[in-house]
């Protein structure tokens, strides 16, 4: 093994800093050579059986665990989002190995400046190099299994990389055994043909994302010694750089995730889903990003926690889909997403006229939306758009979460709808026994105002309502849907809860 690296002291310690490709971290885990101390880091299997991540790589099961199969879903993202040209998500980080005390087989060769036979460029390159910088080639000779580098921060980002390969492997090997179980020339030979195809399409980009793709690494050891020799760390080090790094971590960690730091496998399948032009609306240019609120001079629809919210909402019955993630959740979302995705698109080609209608700029669109916040439209309200989510989840119960059931059908109801909470000037309203039902009837929508209102007051004298925003009122108008659509159902996991 060789790799050129730069060489620093940090802390008391050697650092050997370069690049591995995505591929060679894969070989290296393959063969043995880059592996996990069990006794200075945590498996990644959990529960009481505390097998350690080397048995779950050997029993061919470590791509199988919760965690390798959501950071999976996340660098197939990834990969999708490469296809079409967009490079602003996948960022992979560095990861921090340490050569063990135990490893004798380490050197390094440094590249002195003052070679007369080095090229120009390169010359001056190591001239530029601070007086604590050398630039080497690192070479390791481990013997057959012999852990040369083990791992301190970046488990999970390395064996994904061998899960993102293997679960592509076994995608493909699924389909040819499936391929010789079936008859040649029937229908079903043609689609495994088909799949054959694709699964082999599939794998092919994946090994190429690993060959292309750059993982840069931090190689912590004790010394580099006069004939350049490597002195590894001991075990009591090698602890605590686990402990340190997760404890810098895990600072992190204190914040709300609602930007998908978190590999939820929720917000991992809602990421797909805003790439999709059918929901263009849950795109950056009208999901606001930056803030808890959406202002009146805004000219986004809604809070990305909004949305996170009303699509957890529709796919696991409750609305923290990014906090808490169990195994069964994990089943759940790969049993349930694909009719969620189509319940979302149903939703998108019924609002999508309302919601993001062609406009020749962005004054345009902030009149229009006015306009719309003007008659109290109750399909521009976080609490609508939640409401919506819970629907998805019951008619999802209801469907068998097939994504072809014809109860989607129920979605286009909205188009007949009326959707406007306020549907006259209550200033203009005669209202001479000061009953609110009156103003209610002849000005505003009943069932909204029942649902999602309440009555506000100027001087002890009746002014309308205002949209009240609480899990009730969510509750109610989701129950107001139900019945708008001739649809009954339980109340959902989250009102059980509350």
């Amino acid at each position: 093994m060789r790799q050129t690296v730069f060489v620093e002291k940090s802390v008391g310690k050697t650092v050997l800093v370069g690049t591995f490709s995505a591929a060679e971290v894969v070989s290296m885990l393959l063969s043995g050579h880059l592996g996990v101390n069990p006794e200075a880091q945590r498996s990644l299997s959990k529960g009481a059986s505390k097998e350690t991540t080397k048995e779950l790589l050997q029993d061919e099961r470590v791509h199988r665990t919760p965690r390798m199969e959501r950071f999976v879903d996340f660098l197939r993202t990834v990969i999708r989002y490469l296809d079409q040209g967009y490079s602003s998500h996948g960022f992979l980080g560095a990861i921090q190995l340490v050569i063990p005390e135990e490893f004798q087989g380490a050197q390094v060769r440094f590249i002195e400046a003052d070679t007369g036979n080095l090229p120009g460029g390169l010359s001056i390159a190591l001239a530029s190099l601070g007086k604590h910088t050398r630039i080497a080639t690192l070479e390791m000779n481990p013997s057959l299994d012999e852990i040369a580098m083990a791992v301190g921060d970046g488990q999970g980002r390395c064996f994904g990389l061998y899960s993102l390969r293997k679960t592509a492997q076994d995608m493909l090997t699924k389909a040819r055994r499936e391929q010789k179980k079936i008859s040649p020339g029937s229908p079903e030979a043609e689609t495994l043909r088909v799949k054959i195809e694709e699964c082999e399409g599939y794998l092919n980009k994946v090994s190429e994302f690993l060959s292309n793709t750059a993982i840069p690494f931090v190689i912590y050891a004790k010394e580099i010694k006069a004939n350049g020799s490597i002195v590894g760390l001991d075990l009591t080090a090698q602890k605590r750089l686990y402990i340190e790094g997760n404890a810098l971590n895990s600072q992190a960690s204190k914040e709300e995730q609602v930007k998908f730091e978190s590999f939820s496998p929720v917000t991992l399948s809602l990421q797909e889903d805003r790439i999709e032009d059918e929901n263009r609306w849950m795109s950056s240019d009208f999901i606001e990003e930056d803030s808890k609120s959406v202002s009146k001079s805004s000219i986004k629809l809604f809070t990305l926690s909004a949305l996170v919210q009303a699509y957890s909402l529709s796919m696991l019955g409750r609305n923290d889909g990014i906090k808490d993630i169990s195994e069964e959740a994990f089943q759940d979302v790969s049993y349930q997403k694909e009719f969620v995705k189509a319940f979302w698109k149903r939703v998108s080609n019924v609002l999508n006229d309302l919601w993001i209608p062609e406009v020749k700029s962005s004054g345009d669109r902030l009149k229009y939306l006015n306009e719309r916040r003007e008659e109290q439209n109750v399909a521009f309200q976080a609490v609508f758009l939640q409401a919506l989510g819970k629907v998805g989840y019951t008619l999802g119960e209801k469907a068998l979460w097939a994504p072809e059931s014809p109860l989607l059908s129920v979605v286009d109801q909205l188009k007949n709808i009326e959707l406007r909470a306020k549907v006259g000037d209550p200033s203009t309203c005669s209202n001479p026994n000061g009953q609110v039902n009156k103003h209610e009837g002849c000005c505003y929508t009943a069932g909204w105002v029942q649902s999602m209102m309440v009555a506000k007051h100027d001087g002890g004298e009746f002014a309308g309502y205002t949209f009240n925003n609480t899990r009730d009122t969510i509750e109610r108008t989701y129950q107001h849907l139900l019945t708008l659509f001739g649809l009954s159902g339980a109340p959902s996991k989250d009102s059980a809860a509350a």
